[in-house]
């Protein structure tokens, strides 16, 4: 599976479970997450999605420590698995 479908599959899933997802992609957003989903509780979580061995950049690293800082869930995601756990609130 390609990181684009992961993602795509990702968002459906969130938004079949009632999570609004805000995809983020634009040469001039570099180092933010993916997505940003949305609960209908409110709560808020930042989503990156990475496959096999592939690394969070420095930049993105540090946009992850600044959207924790602020109580913002950040989940490096490799697998629908891990979504459905984020989904089902397995995944802290």
């Amino acid at each position: 599976m390609k990181e684009a479908q992961l993602q795509r599959r990702s968002i459906q899933l969130l938004s079949e479970r009632g999570w609004l997802c805000i995809r983020i992609a634009s040469p001039t957003t570099r180092g933010l997450p993916d997505v940003i989903a949305i609960s209908q509780a409110g709560s808020v979580i930042a989503i990156e999605f990475k496959l096999n061995k592939n690394k969070q950049s420095p930049l993105q690293e540090h946009i992850q420590w600044e959207l924790e800082q602020r109580h913002i869930k950040y989940f490096v995601v490799r697998s629908i698995y891990e979504v459905h756990l984020i989904v089902n609130g397995e995944l802290k």
